[in-house]
């Protein structure tokens, strides 16, 4: 059931019209050449920095996705520990783990750059948030949170090339053999 109102319009068609003409406005374009000029400063003017509410919903979202991201940072470093305890106890074993160290190594400095760029992360935000052209800053803040994610992925995918390494890591050929030769020396004197 559609509403009329004044020539037939419905109330529908005036929400839509309403609609466009605020966007337009938001947006800093006019349906009025006469009034542009006036209508950019006005939006110049209004867009100084956010509102303290808007402030503060910002400031909560990027807490969560840096402890988020603070989160993973932790469990691959748990994870990184845990695969170089195994390197060295297949070390000691007699296994070849050279690669598996190497891999280890980039996980680590994965971890690191994450590590370093967390810890900047909430002067970011702080910039972002009181900055008084916030667009601009968001690009900044953004591509860090994207450089976090891309430094713990590279982490945990060298940490899974890692396991896999350790996996399929066999004991060296030279220790074997001189292993045998030395046991069938001891059986035939």
């Amino acid at each position: 059931m559609q509403h009329t109102v004044a020539r037939g319009y419905t109330y529908l068609h005036m929400t839509r019209v309403f609609i466009f003409v605020c966007m337009a406005l938001v947006c800093g374009t006019s349906l009025w050449p006469v009034s542009t000029a006036l209508a950019q400063t006005n939006i110049a003017e209004e867009r100084r920095g956010l509102t303290p509410l808007a402030q503060t919903r910002l400031t909560n979202l990027a807490a969560n996705i840096s402890n988020q991201q603070d989160a993973l940072y932790r469990r691959l470093t748990n994870v990184t520990a845990r695969l170089e305890s195994r390197i060295e106890k297949q070390k000691a074993l007699g296994y070849e783990v050279s690669t598996a160290e190497a891999k280890l190594g980039e996980a680590k400095n994965a971890l690191n750059d994450a590590r370093d760029r967390l810890a900047l992360i909430d002067n970011e935000v702080a910039r972002f948030v009181g900055s008084e052209n916030p667009r601009e800053a968001w690009r900044g803040l953004k591509t860090s949170y994207q450089t976090i994610q891309t430094s713990l992925q590279t982490a945990h995918k060298a940490a899974v090339e890692t396991l896999l390494l350790l996996k399929t890591s066999s004991v060296p050929a030279t220790s074997s053999t001189a292993d045998t030769a030395t046991s069938s020396e001891t059986i035939v004197e």
